[in-house]
């Protein structure tokens, strides 16, 4: 059965780069889409959402990695 596409909110990601609450739940659905098990995308504006508010928390060399 094809379960489609998820689309990842910039918050889950978020959760992750700023070792949040449910970091740890973020994670381990972004360890399944690497390792191909879920297919997944995310928006532009997501990612330039991403992009402000690390730059916001001064976090530009975990910015850098992302």
């Amino acid at each position: 059965m094809d379960r489609g596409i998820i689309l990842i909110d910039a918050n889950i990601i978020l959760e992750v780069l700023l070792q949040q609450e449910k970091y740890k739940e973020s994670e381990e659905l972004l360890e399944k889409v690497r390792r191909g098990e879920i297919e997944a995308s995310i928006s532009c504006f997501s990612l330039y959402s991403i992009e402000l508010i690390m730059m916001k928390y001064g976090k530009i060399e975990e910015l850098k990695l992302f």
